[in-house]
């Protein structure tokens, strides 16, 4: 039984596994695909295609490991071999599934400055079509003048086709003369609309950021009530200036990151909530019980708030006993109480005489 190998959806560089993996986009790398036959250890292999294609250099070193791999290899075009993974394809024997496809084209690439930069990313595309080329030239025996001209044409290819270009080998589960090649090679124009991907708009603002709390930070700091994201999503299309995506487009559009998004939310919230009452319960012993019941549930607030409320309750019921204390006194009359009168000048000095004869009385120093 040999061994599968997948190689499916996007084909990207190791560095932007991360974004891909967080997006829930299928993806491989080359290191997935050299670490799966370095595995194999010389048994037969079977590598599965299905893949839009994606970074030409990415390819070219799934292309290289698997030629250079000593056990058996057979390519399987199980969906689609477009672009790079096209030329994965032409790393072994290859068969195709009869609802495949095939795609191959003209490497592209975005970017900006003065005519210099231009033509100098003119000239490195122009290279690495070249060197695409080769890859289909040593499949196929073909010139690389009708290589190219099926690249320039950006070129959709049905299983009988790729069959009669000897891009393939064989259709899977076909004897020969089951199907006839009907469709007339076309160019892009005529197919390209039907091209279907997921929008990587998004993946590419992730990458663009860094890291996934950063994203967030830029394009989700709104939350409501129930976590879903409320700001906008300004991206930078095609430099035709800034699409506003609103919540419902957003979530239309992306429905898999609009909920994963919405659940970390909510995981987010139900923690900062759990760690909220806890946090009011380790202060709860020196805090009236019904001051703890609403801080909890009726007006949400967080222990230094509680603690503050609790602080200013106490200083309340302080002055309340104060006024209580002041009116109970007023209400005794006990203010209107007078003095104890003065004694008069004789009544005072009798007072003091009869104190020091007491004193001399009492004094053992005394002779008698």
């Amino acid at each position: 039984m040999p061994r599968i190998i997948n190689v499916k959806g996007f084909i990207i560089p190791q560095e932007y596994e991360w974004a891909y993996a967080w997006m829930g986009y299928p993806y491989t790398t080359a290191a997935m695909v050299t670490k799966a036959l370095q595995q194999a250890n010389g048994e037969d292999v079977e590598v599965h295609i299905n893949s839009y294609g994606g970074s030409t250099y990415v390819g070219s070193e799934i292309y290289t490991a698997i030629k250079d791999y000593k056990g058996k290899v057979l390519n399987k075009i199980v969906g689609l071999a477009a672009s790079a993974a096209s030329i994965v394809a032409m790393a072994a024997e290859c068969l195709i599934s009869p609802t495949g496809e095939m795609m191959i084209h003209c490497a592209s690439t975005g970017n900006e400055g003065n005519y210099r930069s231009m033509d100098d990313t003119s000239q490195m595309l122009q290279v690495t079509d070249r060197t695409l080329v080769n890859a289909y030239v040593l499949k196929t025996g073909k010139s690389a003048e009708e290589i190219k001209s099926l690249m320039d044409a950006e070129t959709w290819l049905t299983p009988q086709q790729a069959l009669e270009l000897k891009l393939v080998d064989k259709i899977m589960f076909v004897e020969d003369g089951q199907l006839d090649s009907t469709v007339q090679l076309q160019p892009v124009a005529a197919l390209h609309e039907g091209f279907i991907v997921p929008n990587t708009d998004i993946v590419n603002e992730l990458i663009k950021c860094g890291n996934v709390d950063a994203f967030k930070e830029k394009f989700m700091k709104g939350f409501n009530g129930q976590y879903v994201p409320v700001a906008t999503l300004d991206i930078d299309e095609n430099e035709k200036g800034v699409q506003k995506m609103t919540v419902n487009e957003f979530k239309e559009k992306h429905p898999e990151l609009f909920n994963q998004i919405t659940n970390e939310a909510k995981e987010q919230g139900a923690n900062e909530e759990r760690s909220r009452i806890q946090a009011i319960e380790s202060i709860a012993a020196s805090i009236p019980r019904n001051l703890i019941e609403d801080a909890k549930y009726n007006n949400p607030i967080d222990a230094k708030e509680l603690a503050f409320v609790a602080a200013q309750d106490a200083a309340k019921k302080g002055q309340q006993f104060l006024d209580n204390l002041k009116s109970d006194s007023t209400s005794s009359n006990v203010e209107k109480v007078d003095a104890e009168a003065e004694l008069s000048k004789e009544e005072s000095e009798a007072e003091e005489a009869n104190a020091l004869a007491a004193a001399m009385n009492k004094d053992s120093r005394r002779v008698r």
